[in-house]
């Protein structure tokens, strides 16, 4: 008899749960790495918009409740439901000065955190470069025959 017919006659639960954890070792692995693309660098800022809420640019921009506030000019909670462009209204400004206040309050969060400032989200029009072309092959070198 082979090893592994041995194996099996004597030790058929231990090798059944050694067949169940290599078959859940390899799902896991294959997981991982189609998962590993979501796991790269952290997603630019969404655009801030007239429609948004205080709220969800907080959560979008990951700014804490009290330096959104103070980008707006209000009272961290006392816009529920408000919109920015509603803020904006009732404040007099327009709702582009008030995304480069949260822009430029965000920046200002971030450096005192000691956290890099997020990169910019890329244009519609934006094409990536080709890959470069890889180098050519050196040529073989010649044989001689002595």
């Amino acid at each position: 008899m082979t090893a592994l017919k041995i194996l099996w006659h004597r030790h058929r639960l231990l090798s059944l749960a050694f067949l169940a954890a290599l078959t859940l070792t390899c799902v896991f692995a294959v997981r991982g790495l189609l998962l590993m693309p979501l796991f790269g660098a952290p997603p630019p800022d969404p655009p801030i918009e007239g429609w948004m809420t205080p709220r969800l640019v907080a959560h979008g921009w990951h700014l804490p409740p009290e330096v959104l506030g103070a980008a707006l000019g209000i009272e961290p909670g006392s816009a529920k439901g408000r919109t920015l462009e509603q803020i904006a209204r009732d404040q007099g400004r327009t709702v582009e000065e008030l995304a480069a206040s949260i822009e430029e309050a965000a920046l200002m969060h971030r450096a005192l955190k000691g956290m890099p400032p997020l990169p910019p989200p890329p244009s519609p029009d934006f094409v990536p470069a080709p890959p470069p072309e890889p180098a050519p092959a050196p040529p073989a070198p010649e044989k001689t025959d002595p």
